[in-house]
């Protein structure tokens, strides 16, 4: 699932204002090694998009961040 069809989802399920340049950002924090800073030279695709190998090292970063 794309980033903007999630987001989609997720407002039609709950009205919110998710901000997906800070979804993106930590999107790249976790993929990237660079610098928080580079994130904001990036096109706005960039991690919007995620390959399922992308996906699964995010989930595995997110669940041993939590625990």
């Amino acid at each position: 699932m794309e980033l903007q069809e999630a987001t989609k989802h997720l407002t039609d399920i709950r009205p919110c204002g998710p901000k997906t340049d800070a979804i993106r950002g930590a999107t790249f924090d976790l993929l990237d090694g660079r610098h928080f800073d580079e994130f904001a030279g990036l096109p706005p695709i960039s991690y919007s998009i995620l390959s399922p190998d992308q996906r699964r090292e995010v989930q595995h970063k997110v669940a041993s961040i939590a625990g």
